[in-house]
């Protein structure tokens, strides 16, 4: 029983408990984590009223972290259903909250064969180039 537990509270396709109509996946790994991803899942949390693993009481959402989105350059990044969010921050969680009950389409699941990506309005962020078209790593 522990290993099933273990392999299903792994991989972020399978849920212990019941998803929300729109379930949201919020990308912690290091560029999103940098990029501000703690302070945009702290503020899910108070939009929705629920704690990261639980589903508001009328069903309609439900919260995760999960590993990589692979869309990095795009961090803070959400996830619903087959719709990927980008630039997300504190600030713009109000928007994505209404971006996200306006489209029909990201209630159902994924869909193979289809992806879009949404680039959400950032009002700052740090600039981290090298002039190159890269990132400095510093030092």
């Amino acid at each position: 029983a522990v290993e099933v537990e273990g392999v299903a509270s792994f991989y972020t396709m399978y849920n212990l408990g019941k998803r929300g109509r729109r379930h949201l996946e919020v990308c912690t790994c290091l560029t999103c984590a940098v990029l501000g991803a703690n302070e945009v899942l702290h503020r899910l949390e108070e939009k929705l009223g629920i704690k990261v693993g639980q589903t508001t009481p009328d069903g309609e959402f439900s919260l995760a972290e999960v590993e990589c989105l692979n869309w990095c350059e795009a961090g803070t990044v959400v996830q619903v259903g087959n719709r990927y969010y980008g630039n997300v921050t504190p600030d713009n969680v109000d928007e994505l909250v209404e971006q996200i009950l306006a489209d029909k389409d990201n209630t159902g699941l994924q869909q193979a064969n289809t992806l879009v990506r949404v680039h959400l309005q950032r009002k700052a962020r740090t600039d981290t180039s090298n002039g190159a078209g890269g990132c400095s790593a510093g030092g």
